[in-house]
């Protein structure tokens, strides 16, 4: 993860083409972050999910999931 004063970033790849991008992690954004956003590769929606882990060195949680639209 590299660190941008409140915000940093991790590389995750895309549920849906596989392709490796940038998530943005804005740490003023709470314990818990949920957001949708496109796909920089492919244009197709996916969960961003975002829980902070503050009392750990690990740095936060972030995972991806698909948006279906359900």
């Amino acid at each position: 993860m590299k660190r941008r004063g409140m915000s940093e970033t991790v590389e995750l790849s895309c549920p849906f083409c596989g392709q490796m991008g940038t998530v943005l992690v804005d740490e003023g954004g709470g314990e818990h972050q949920t957001y949708v956003e496109d796909c920089g590769t492919c244009c197709r929606p996916r969960v961003v999910h975002i829980e902070s882990l503050h009392d750990s060195s690990r740095g936060p949680r972030v995972w991806l999931e698909r948006d279906d639209g359900v």
